[in-house]
């Protein structure tokens, strides 16, 4: 076990997890980059840090990200308190590609993602400001969770027989994954298309109960627009 103590300030690292390294509270970690197979157990501060997981990261309640990049092929366990939420602002929201995740008062606020914004996102939709879950078998659980002001940020321009736009402002689930949202709040998120709120597609499940849609809205297309929540045919 490593760990990273309250009031070290740490810039330009890399980090390989494989066993278990704890970032406790107090302790500030900036531009750094982790790839976890084992377990990253975080109570701190991190700026402009990428997350590569195929373990588990663990996020205390207080714990803050900003313009940080999150790819969860494996677990996050993110349980805030009413009291001390998680918090991520700005940054690429959370990309969900394997595992099961629970999240819990965390709020997710002012994230953006746009077409080619990384390597493995270079696709025709900017899909899921906020969160992005994808792949069978990939399960996520949400409950008293805020996602807001977040933009699917696509072009409206053609290229070759593609239309480049967003969808999912707040939130996507696509290919087969699995979101459910219990007494969440989805509001003031932004993008191109539709599915301003939301957007499932024909193989994923999206479940959202009790939970406040408002203020979604889409911008500058005049091709398709849907604010709320779209679902492809069973996708929700």
């Amino acid at each position: 076990t490593v760990v990273v103590k309250s009031g070290d300030v740490l810039q330009y690292l890399s980090f390989d997890v494989l066993g278990t390294l704890i970032v406790q509270p107090g302790a500030k970690l900036e531009y750094c980059q982790f790839i976890v197979v084992g377990e990253l157990v975080w109570d701190g501060v991190a700026t402009n840090c990428g997350f590569d997981v195929y373990g588990t990261l663990t996020m205390k309640p207080g714990a803050q990200f900003e313009s940080c990049r999150f790819e969860i092929h494996g677990n996050l366990i993110a349980k805030g308190t009413e009291a001390d939420s998680i918090t991520i602002t700005r940054g690429t929201g959370i990309r969900f590609f394997g595992g099961e995740s629970y999240l819990s008062y965390m709020r997710i606020s002012g994230c953006v993602v746009s077409q080619g914004s990384h390597p493995n996102w270079n696709m025709a939709y900017a899909s899921g400001g906020g969160i992005h879950v994808s792949g069978e078998g990939t399960l996520v659980h949400m409950s008293h969770c805020v996602v807001e002001r977040n933009t699917a940020n696509g072009s409206d321009t053609v290229s070759g027989s593609f239309f480049a736009f967003g969808r999912g402002g707040g939130v996507s689930v696509i290919n087969s994954a699995r979101l459910e949202m219990k007494n969440c709040i989805i509001s003031e998120n932004q993008t191109f298309a539709f599915g301003c709120a939301a957007i499932a597609d024909v193989s994923a499940f999206l479940l959202l109960e009790q939970c406040l849609l408002r203020g979604n809205d889409y911008r500058d297309n005049l091709i398709w627009g849907a604010g709320g929540v779209v679902a492809s045919h069973r996708g929700a």
